[in-house]
């Protein structure tokens, strides 16, 4: 996995699909999206906090449109909603051909480092 484009509260990450990645049926298994989708949500993140602040994902949800079965996986993550102890953020997940393969929502919890 790649980290292509770090922006204040976007990111975006790439993964070049391997038959390694497969599941039983020949698409990218699940897990592995998800995967990307929750790097890319929490890099965004982490992308508004300062130093003293550390994070954890305390609550994720993606739905899957479409199979995947080669080329790449580009992740977009954003944040939607910053608040003082939660920050609310979002994925989409592509395809090689910029098709929508799945969405991601979570929730991280924000904290001091040494609290």
């Amino acid at each position: 996995m790649k980290l292509i484009t770090v922006e204040e509260g976007k990111t975006t990450f790439e993964l070049e699909v391997k038959k390694e990645f497969f599941n039983s049926i020949g698409v990218v298994q699940g897990g592995l999206i998800s995967i990307i989708a929750d790097a890319a949500m929490g890099v965004a993140c982490g992308t508004l906090l300062d130093e003293e602040y550390r994070f954890y994902t305390i609550e994720f949800k993606i739905n899957f449109f479409k199979p995947v079965k080669e080329g790449k996986l580009i992740a977009y993550g954003k944040v939607v909603n910053k608040g003082k102890t939660v920050v609310y953020t979002e994925a989409e997940v592509y395809n090689s051909k910029s098709q929508l393969i799945a969405k991601a929502v979570g929730s991280c919890l924000v904290f001091k480092k040494n609290s």
